[in-house]
């Protein structure tokens, strides 16, 4: 539930926007306040479900959860950083796909683990190629990723290709499919 500060701190910052800023008005302030409101974890609902879902993987897998996935997703017309956000709702898993923006360097294990790791990725979110798949082979051999979360599309038919299996789908503000490896 959202408590009163909450309502109270987020209708003062929009309120304050709407008069201090030329091209804001009250209709756009109202959208924004409203987003708020409907996510005062600055985050949507089903990321936070999806932090939780692979903590409960994590604790009953008992081991690290080292998760590569989508860096940013779209729900609502809203843009949210999903590899960052699972950081904060998933704190024992490790986000690989945000140390581009949150450098791990106290954790060699992912020392030289760079945009160009993530790119690879990225193209196959873009196009699920077997050509693109096989890419991303090197990249899991290198670093202990045992998570792969994709959104919006399933994997299932492509993903045993690189040892992994599907997990769970979670159909929550968003379609998600994690796969754990074998």
């Amino acid at each position: 539930t959202i408590s009163i500060i909450n309502v109270c701190f987020i209708l003062t910052i929009s309120c304050f926007g709407a008069t201090t800023h030329k091209n804001c008005n009250l209709i756009d302030t109202m959208k924004s306040a409203k987003i708020f409101m409907e996510n005062p974890y600055f985050a949507p609902s089903s990321v936070i479900h999806l932090g939780k879902e692979l903590e409960e993987l994590s604790k009953k897998s008992n081991k690290q959860i080292v998760v590569m996935t989508n860096e940013g997703i779209v729900i609502s017309g809203q843009t949210y950083s999903l590899a960052v956000s699972l950081r904060q709702f998933a704190p024992s898993v490790v986000s690989i796909s945000a140390l581009e923006r949150y450098n791990s360097n106290n954790d060699d294990r992912f020392e030289n683990y760079n945009y160009n790791n993530q790119k690879v990725f990225d193209e196959i979110i873009m196009n699920p190629s077997l050509e693109n798949i096989e890419k991303l082979i090197p990249i899991l051999q290198k670093y202990p990723i045992n998570c792969i979360i994709t959104t919006g599309q399933s994997l299932d038919d492509k993903i045993e290709i690189l040892g992994f299996k599907k997990y769970k789908q979670i159909n929550f503000q968003n379609s998600y499919y994690i796969y754990i490896r074998k």
